[in-house]
């Protein structure tokens, strides 16, 4: 069973569906991927559906969602201690309670430019399984946004208030 589709790129793409048997039908691009380098960033992700358009949105959503968070995640952490003394009453028990909150997460990432690398699509049970395996120039997207950090807008609002003291 085989099949025949258009991509965003315009190519022909084939892709051979097999039924899925064994774990040797995952591919072993989607357990280990390929490592990543400064210029090339790899995501792959997974869709099982008993629709095969819809197992394969899904494979393509997971694996930009992986190229997502490579591209550009925010990590913070907080830690609050507390710690009770009751000397009082002559035990000399100490209460000490400690959280952690973390969380991590990212909005609005551009992964566009992105190539599919690889594709698998199996039968598994009476769905169908896609594996995807995504590649993408993290610092060579055309449809970026400029970064402007902290310093450059201070440069510029600096020159800005020069100017017009000039005045």
């Amino acid at each position: 069973f085989v099949l025949s589709g258009c991509g965003l790129t315009g190519k022909t793409e084939m892709i051979k569906i097999i039924q899925a048997e064994k774990a040797e039908s995952i591919p072993k691009w989607y357990v280990k991927l390929p490592e990543d380098e400064d210029e090339l960033i790899y995501g792959a992700g997974t869709g099982l559906s008993s629709d095969l358009q819809f197992s394969m949105d899904k494979a393509m959503h997971q694996a930009k969602t992986v190229l997502g968070d490579k591209i550009n995640n925010k990590v913070s952490m907080e830690m609050k201690t507390y710690i009770a003394d009751n000397s009082v009453t002559g035990t000399n028990t100490a209460v000490e309670e400690t959280q952690k909150v973390s969380k991590s997460g990212y909005k609005d990432v551009d992964v566009s430019e992105y190539v599919v690398q690889d594709k698998s699509v199996t039968i598994e049970g009476i769905g169908y399984r896609t594996y995807v395996l995504l590649k993408v120039n993290p610092k060579g997207r055309k449809n970026t946004a400029p970064v402007i950090t902290k310093e450059t807008l201070e440069s510029v609002q600096g020159k800005a208030r020069e100017s017009l003291d000039k005045l």
